[in-house]
C-alpha cells in the first residue's frame, strides 16, 4: 500500500478513534487529552502541514539556524541556559512547513530530556539535530532517544565556517563511527547559521582603503537542499509514517486507559460478589443448595463483567465459562466443592448446629473460587479471548500472582464472616 492510500486511511482511523461510541462518558473524560491530540493531528494532516523540530545543546546555534531557515529573526538566540523555554513555530519558505524550536538538550537530565523529546516530536515529521562539532556523550544519548522514536533525522553540524576541509572530514568520520547505525552519511550536513564576523576592504575615491567589519550571510544552502530533497522525495511517506505511528500510539493509550477504568470497576464487582457469595454460602443450612447458589452467583458475575467490557454475554454462556474456568482450575476447584459437600453433610448430621463451625472456611473457599473465576473472566473479556493461551494458563497466572497476597485478598471476607457468625 503506497502513502497516497495510507494517509487517507490513517486520517479516517483517527476520526474513528475520536468518535468511538463504545467509550463511556467517564472513559471519554479520562482520555480527554488523547481526544484533543487526535483532533490536532487530524487537522495537521488535513492541512498537509509538515513539522520540523530542532534539537541541540545550548550554544549549538539551533535557534540561529531556524532563524536562517525562516529568513527572519523569530526565535530567541542566546548562549545562556534556559533561553528557549517553549516551543515556537513558523512557516518555512512560503510552504506549509512549520519550524519548531525546543529547549537545549543539556538543560535537563536524561529522563527529562527523553520526555521533552517524546512530547515535542509527537507531531513532528522531520528532526534537525543541531551540533557545533563532533558529538559528545550527551548529544549521542539524545540522538539515540530521538532515533528510538522512529523519526527521520538530519544531523546538522553548525558553525562549519570555523573548520577547514580536513577537520570537516574528521568530524564526519567520527560522527558516523558513533551513530552511523542510526543515521546515513547523506544526512550529516554542515552549515553556518551565523558565520563569524569578517572584514572586507573598501577602496575610496581618494585611493585610500578602509577595512570594514561585516556579518556574512548564513551558509545553509546544503541543508536547505537536503531538506527539500527529502521532503520532495519522501514528504508524503514521512507524513504517512508519522500519522500511522501516532494513530497506533494513541489507540494503544486509549486501550490501556479503557482497561484501567474498566479494570477498577471489575475489581470492585469481584469483591462485591466474593463477599456476597461467602456470606450466603456460609450461612446456608440447606445441603447442596450452596453449591448451586455459588455457581449461579459466579455466572451472574461473569455476565456483569462482560457487560462492563461491552460484551453482550448470555447467562448460559456465562455458566459455560464458569465451568470452563473451574475445569481449568482442576483439583483445587474440586477440593473447594468437596469442602461444601462435607460441610453440608456435617450440617445434616448435626441438624444445622455445625453451621457456626463450617461457615468461615466454607465462606472463604467460596470467596476464593469467585476471585479466580472473576479475574479469569476479566482477562477473557479484556483481551477478547484467551489471547492464544488456554484457560488453564490464565488460571495458573492468577494463582501465581495471588499467592503472595492471598491473605489480603480474603482478609475482608474473613472479617465479615467472623463478625456475622461470632468466630
Amino acid at each position: 500500500m503506497d502513502d497516497q492510500s495510507v494517509l487517507p486511511d490513517t486520517i479516517e482511523a483517527l476520526r474513528r478513534l475520536s468518535e468511538d461510541s463504545r467509550l463511556r462518558p467517564d472513559e471519554r473524560a479520562s482520555i480527554e487529552k488523547e481526544m484533543h491530540e487526535i483532533e490536532q493531528f487530524s487537522a495537521k494532516l488535513d492541512n498537509g502541514r509538515v513539522e520540523i523540530a530542532a534539537f541541540g545543546e545550548v550554544g549549538s546555534g539551533k535557534s540561529a539556524l531556524l532563524n536562517a531557515l525562516a529568513g527572519e529573526k523569530i526565535f530567541a538566540v542566546s548562549a545562556e541556559h534556559g533561553s528557549t523555554d517553549k516551543v515556537a513555530k513558523t512557516g518555512f519558505k512560503n510552504t506549509k512547513l512549520v519550524l519548531v524550536d525546543t529547549p537545549g538538550i543539556n538543560e535537563a537530565a536524561g529522563e527529562l530530556r527523553g520526555k521533552l523529546a517524546e512530547e515535542t516530536v509527537r507531531y513532528t515529521d522531520l528532526v534537525l539535530f543541531v551540533a557545533d562539532g563532533d558529538l559528545n556523550r550527551v548529544e549521542v544519548d539524545a540522538l539515540r532517544q530521538l532515533s528510538d522514536l522512529h523519526k527521520p533525522i538530519l544531523l546538522v553540524i553548525n558553525k562549519a565556517d570555523l573548520y577547514g576541509l580536513a577537520q570537516i572530514r574528521e568530524i564526519s568520520e567520527s560522527i558516523l563511527r558513533k551513530v552511523g547505525h542510526r543515521i546515513g552519511a547523506a544526512d550529516v550536513v554542515f552549515a553556518a547559521a551565523a558565520p563569524k564576523e569578517s572584514e572586507r576592504e573598501i577602496h575610496k575615491a581618494d585611493g585610500s582603503i578602509e577595512i570594514v567589519a561585516y556579518q556574512p550571510k548564513p551558509k545553509i544552502e546544503a541543508l536547505e537542499a537536503r531538506m527539500l530533497e527529502v521532503l520532495d522525495r519522501e514528504g508524503k511517506a514521512i507524513i504517512a509514517l508519522n500519522a500511522s505511528l501516532f494513530a497506533s500510539e494513541v489507540s494503544e493509550r486509549i486501550k490501556l486507559l479503557k482497561q484501567e477504568v474498566r479494570g477498577k470497576e471489575v475489581a470492585r464487582l469481584i469483591k462485591y460478589f466474593m463477599a456476597g457469595k461467602a456470606l450466603v454460602v456460609g450461612a446456608n443450612p440447606v445441603p447442596v443448595f450452596d453449591v448451586l447458589a455459588g455457581m449461579a452467583s459466579d455466572a451472574l458475575m461473569v455476565q456483569r463483567i462482560g457487560a462492563i467490557y461491552g460484551t453482550d454475554f448470555s447467562l448460559k454462556n456465562a455458566q459455560n465459562m464458569v465451568l470452563e474456568i473451574l475445569r481449568a482450575w482442576g483439583l483445587m476447584a474440586a477440593a473447594e466443592y468437596g469442602l461444601h459437600i462435607a460441610a453440608d453433610l456435617l450440617r445434616t448430621v448435626t441438624f444445622g448446629t455445625s453451621t457456626v463451625i463450617t461457615a468461615v472456611p466454607q465462606g472463604l473457599a467460596a470467596a476464593w473460587s469467585t476471585y479466580v473465576v472473576g479475574n479469569a473472566a476479566s482477562i477473557y473479556f479484556r483481551d477478547a479471548g484467551w489471547s492464544g493461551r488456554s484457560a488453564k494458563d490464565i488460571v495458573q497466572d492468577i494463582l501465581a500472582g495471588a499467592e503472595k497476597q492471598k491473605t489480603s485478598i480474603l482478609g475482608p471476607v474473613r472479617d465479615q464472616l467472623k463478625a456475622k457468625f461470632g468466630r
